[in-house]
């Protein structure tokens, strides 16, 4: 499983992910299935704390502490005893709790660079769900045309952070295996306030990308019964190749 947001990085992501499109969609999902929510890979919270606000009670699993941190400051008076933040990893976990809601949301799956790892994630989901519980995947569908244009490409873009007044500068290069369906990221990341140079972090981090045909795969492998395949969680249609995302809803078997 791959580990990426610590330091600067976890800022970073913090702030690149400061919107959730998705969350009026997880909010139906809560009412149609329930309100206890196991969310794996939770990060800073962009989608645990306004779901606690909406009424969940929930538990973020990460396995990154500066990511945790970031999300416990967060917390406020008004959800705390809604929300609960466990440092794991989300191919070998035991909680004492049981859900009605598991999801893997915003490309979680993607730091398990296996199906092997992938099969682990899914056999402790199965441990940790309700007899009438749900697990919901939610990842990119990547599209092989848009690969092959980034395909080992630099970009520099900077975003702004209005919070701490300072600019970070995002140097990403990414090449692709697609033999293995693994993508290979060089990062380095700039942090300047009033022009001067604050920070420098730089990493090499391997993610996976995945496609339906292997997800209904690994899914049914493991017992589980794929109950609707969704291609836009804003808008609610159906999976098909013009998709640009690929939600699963499961339930065991």
């Amino acid at each position: 499983m791959s580990k990426q947001y610590t330091g600067l990085f976890a800022d970073f992501y913090d702030l690149i992910q400061n919107t959730c499109y998705e969350l009026p969609a997880y909010i139906e999902f809560m009412k149609t299935y329930g309100n206890t929510i196991l969310e794996l890979g939770s990060g800073t919270g962009r989608l645990t704390i306004p779901l606690a606000h909406a009424g969940a009670r929930i538990t973020g699993l990460d396995i990154n502490d500066d990511m945790i941190a970031l999300c416990q400051r967060k917390i406020n008076d008004a959800i705390k005893n809604n929300i609960k933040i466990i440092h794991g990893d989300m191919t070998n976990f035991h909680l004492s709790d049981s859900f009605d809601l598991v999801v893997a949301p915003c490309n979680a799956i993607n730091h398990l660079l296996s199906l092997d790892e992938l099969t682990k994630m899914l056999l402790c989901v199965r441990d940790h769900l309700r007899p009438n519980g749900r697990l919901i995947i939610d990842n990119s569908l990547p599209r092989v045309d848009e690969l092959l244009k980034s395909n080992g490409e630099l970009e520099i873009n900077d975003f702004v952070n209005k919070e701490k007044n300072t600019v970070i500068r995002d140097y990403y290069v990414a090449n692709y295996d697609f033999v293995n369906g693994l993508e290979y990221d060089h990062i380095k990341l700039e942090e300047y306030a009033n022009n001067s140079l604050m920070r420098v972090e730089e990493i090499d981090e391997t993610t996976a990308f995945y496609y339906p045909r292997e997800l209904r795969y690994v899914l049914m492998s493991n017992d589980y019964t794929i109950e609707r395949e969704i291609g836009s969680l804003k808008n609610g249609t159906k999976l098909t190749k013009e998709s640009k995302e690929m939600v699963f809803i499961c339930s065991k078997n």
